[in-house]
């Protein structure tokens, strides 16, 4: 029964699990958590604080929550990869006597729990940060998308605001980066219908003309090399050593990149498709 597969895993682990079988199997709702960041100069102590947002009368989910410090020359801090274990409505990771600060914290790496998470004063410059540095490949492609979705919320509320330059400048940046293994590279690149943000997924025209403006700034200043990368994509050739994975990858970024560059509804846009179909 149920008690008894619980069981086995208390045994080798020596950890007690009454209150996450509690939280998981018998309480309605998922984990909701926020989370803010301190650095404090004068001791060398960083501050990793974190609550659960709870509805009336809901007890804490146990929540393991995996997290680093990264440096500015793109690697963890040695010794900050941990996973925090949230018991309680609210937890502090601290991390003591380090000789500079991080240059942000990377945090719920690789979606470590079934929940929601939110960096409450993560920044924008903490954002742009992550995505060019971070070692987790899931934390990069999430920070993106938040960066993504800041741009999409401003066109929500003004249909006619400027797409950022920040933001067109670091999405080039990615594109031309050759060492970024193609999957990754789509999941940077990729600009989703559906926001972040809950309050507007019924706004669906507006959602549909935001990510198409989004679309469009990225097709107008890097419709060159979007075109040179989907030509250099090769998806047609299969070599006799393949493995069973092989093109997959390729072809989940040249689906990425033709979106982008169909955006314009152009004869030439339509004759590429025609000639790679």
């Amino acid at each position: 029964n149920t008690d008894q597969f619980f069981a086995c895993f208390e045994e080798v682990s020596g950890v007690s699990l009454e209150q996450f079988k509690q939280g998981w199997l018998y309480q309605i709702g998922y984990p909701r958590v926020t989370a803010d960041t301190s650095w404090e100069r004068g001791t060398g102590c960083f501050r990793i604080h974190f609550a659960q947002v709870l509805a009336s009368g809901q007890a804490p989910f146990q929540i393991p929550i995996e997290i680093a410090l990264v440096a500015s020359n793109g690697k963890d801090v040695a010794g900050s990869a941990r996973v925090f274990q949230l018991t309680q409505a609210t937890g502090e990771a601290v991390y003591e006597n380090l000789s500079a600060p991080p240059a942000f914290a990377s945090l719920n790496r690789d979606y470590s729990y079934y929940g929601t998470f939110h960096w409450q004063n993560g920044s924008q410059d903490d954002l742009v940060h992550q995505v060019r540095l971070d070692p987790n490949a899931y934390n990069r492609v999430e920070a993106m998308r938040q960066l993504a979705d800041h741009q999409r919320l401003a066109l929500l509320r003004d249909p006619e605001a400027p797409v950022d330059e920040r933001w067109l400048s670091l999405y080039g940046e990615l594109l031309a980066d050759e060492g970024l293994p193609n999957a990754l590279k789509a999941y940077l690149l990729r600009i989703e219908e559906q926001p972040l943000a809950r309050e507007y997924c019924t706004w669906f025209e507006e959602l549909v003309r935001a990510r198409e403006t989004l679309m469009r700034a990225v097709n107008e200043r890097y419709r060159r090399q979007l075109v040179s990368r989907f030509d250099r994509l090769d998806t047609y050739t299969l070599p006799s050593n393949r493995s069973p994975r092989y093109g997959i990858e390729e072809r989940l970024l040249k689906h990425v990149v033709l979106d982008l560059i169909a955006i314009d509804d152009s004869a030439e846009s339509h004759q590429l498709i025609l000639d790679h179909f």
